[in-house]
């Protein structure tokens, strides 16, 4: 555990959370800090699990089954896909697992300060996580579900309703942000180093969200499940919204490269 200090005139002492710690527990601390402080200038490191800790926990999931049950809502999920064996999860007496607990204690502390989505575009995969899985769990209480406890509770359900709703908005408000700026050239950006991977030596600035959607896409080719891809769905079509005919037509040829290579 790391302790943080914040400048004031008398130096307040608080303790970064882990991923055991209670979402609430992290929201009354981080609003008491910016009130304390009048600054946001608060940074994910701070105050709650690394991001080494939200790609790893990501990585044990992302090649989990989805419930055959899902199939109905999501067109990408088989009806053939085997069940989820919940024993190699472990969830708190909230419901949640330690990944689900962090990606909550996320929501709440970019909501707050949205400025750290817009110069962390790596949340967003884990923003998309949480929405996708809680969307699911709504949909399939009953279910194994990599976030939460399978259950038939209203409260459990009125409590994920609110993390949904709150993870779309924010999703949304992040994702309407770089679209705003997506020229033609950043498209072509995109599928040009999709299709002609680039040297190691190349020193070529790319822009973070381009690294970021390409990265997205490679993950996505080389998972033998379909959560990154789901997640990538949820990525492009709130970045793509705004597609104009040229646009469109790189897209396509992304799409074409990705049946020639074999892709999902």
């Amino acid at each position: 555990m790391r302790s943080i200090f914040v400048a004031t005139s008398r130096p307040l002492k608080f303790t970064r959370l882990g991923a055991h710690d209670s979402p609430s527990i992290f929201l009354n601390i981080a609003l008491g800090a910016s009130r304390i402080t009048g600054s946001s200038d608060i940074a994910i490191d701070d105050v709650l699990p690394s991001r080494q800790f939200f790609d790893e926990s990501l990585a044990d999931i992302a090649d989990l089954p989805a419930s055959p049950s899902l199939a109905v809502f999501d067109t990408l999920v088989s009806v053939e896909t085997e069940s989820l064996s919940i024993r190699a999860l472990c969830y708190d007496e909230e419901g949640r697992t330690s990944y689900g607990r962090a990606l909550i204690a996320l929501l709440s502390f970019v909501s707050l300060h949205r400025h750290i989505g817009r110069l962390n575009s790596w949340v967003l995969e884990h923003l998309a996580i949480l929405e996708l899985l809680t969307r699911d769990f709504i949909l399939s209480p009953v279910s194994p579900n990599p976030l939460f406890r399978s259950t038939s509770s209203e409260a459990s359900l009125r409590a994920a309703e609110r993390i949904l709703d709150d993870s779309k908005k924010l999703i949304t408000y992040i994702l309407s942000f770089f679209s705003t700026q997506l020229d033609t050239n950043w498209h072509r950006t995109i599928a040009a180093r999709f299709s002609r991977p680039a040297p190691s030596h190349d020193t070529t600035t790319v822009d973070p969200f381009a690294a970021f959607v390409q990265a997205l896409l490679t993950r996505s080719i080389q998972s033998a499940g379909v959560t990154r891809s789901r997640v990538l769905r949820t990525v492009l079509h709130g970045a793509l919204r705004e597609l104009g005919p040229s646009e469109v037509d790189i897209w396509l040829s992304v799409a074409q490269e990705l049946q020639l290579k074999g892709a999902p």
